[in-house]
């Protein structure tokens, strides 16, 4: 997962799982089978994009990623677009 922190870029690897229209996101597979919470989850319900594609090199050069846009709330009445 690819995230901005105060300003910085920063790569890190998650085991994911796919169900229910919603993305789960464990440190290590084992994680999820030993029934641990989950560090993250991304409903796909706020997905903006029409489709999901893999990255071309120029967007990121490491393999099988993919971009996905979400409408985040930011505040109750206010919604932020991000990627």
């Amino acid at each position: 997962m690819y995230q901005t922190v105060s300003g910085m870029a920063s790569w890190e690897r998650y085991w994911a799982v796919l169900r229910r229209g919603m993305v789960y996101f464990w440190r290590y597979p084992d994680d999820e089978s030993l029934d641990k919470r989950p560090v993250a989850f991304m409903d796909l319900s706020k997905c903006t994009n029409e489709e999901v594609m893999p990255c071309t090199p120029e967007q990121c050069p490491r393999e099988n990623s993919f971009s996905i846009d979400m409408l985040v709330s930011t505040t109750p009445s206010m919604m932020e677009k991000k990627r």
